[in-house]
């Protein structure tokens, strides 16, 4: 057995889940994708228009997008569990930033204007906010720039000021 430093074994965890949910999120979106293709009625107020399509370009963006999405939500839960003790406490704690971004999403499924620049630099937002704009077309090569740099310095702050805290940095082993 080789020994690994505390901040290799976080690495590793933060890296299994950044496979395990974009890959979940990628199988989502495929099914999405396809159920939106049975929904004939077409009516304009479902979530699912029929035939989505997307262009290339604006798929990536979503593939792209998504690993960059659940690095800065993995960052923000691994320091809402460090910061609290008590298991009662990181279940309630989680839930709510997960309600949020859930409420987010509905928000700009149904938004009818674009994002406000601002809005490209508020982490996890952002990305949906992006997203939204690539499913209507509307996207910009910066808004994908910042939106990938904004959720990964926000990311690594939050594991750096977490790490140091906890004193993994310290330890080494």
């Amino acid at each position: 057995m080789t020994p690994v430093s505390s901040v290799q074994i976080f690495a590793g965890k933060i890296l299994a889940i950044l496979v395990i949910v974009s890959g979940a999120t990628y199988l989502t979106a495929l099914l999405l994708f396809f159920s939106s293709w049975l929904n004939t009625s077409n009516d304009a107020m479902s979530l699912l228009p029929f035939g989505m399509m997307l262009t290339p370009s604006e798929l990536l963006i979503v593939i792209v997008t998504i690993p960059f999405t659940v690095f800065v939500m993995t960052a923000v839960c691994i320091s809402t569990i460090f910061s609290l003790k008590k298991m009662q406490d990181i279940t309630v704690n989680l839930q709510l930033p997960l309600v949020f971004f859930l409420g987010d999403f509905f928000c700009q499924m149904f938004r009818g204007t674009r994002p406000m620049t601002l809005e490209y630099f508020i982490p996890m937002h952002n990305s949906l906010a992006l997203m939204s704009e690539s499913y209507m077309a509307q996207e910009k090569l910066w808004h994908v720039f910042a939106v990938l740099i904004v959720n990964t310095l926000v990311a690594l702050i939050a594991l750096r000021v977490t790490y140091k805290k906890e004193g993994l940095y310290d330890k080494g082993k």
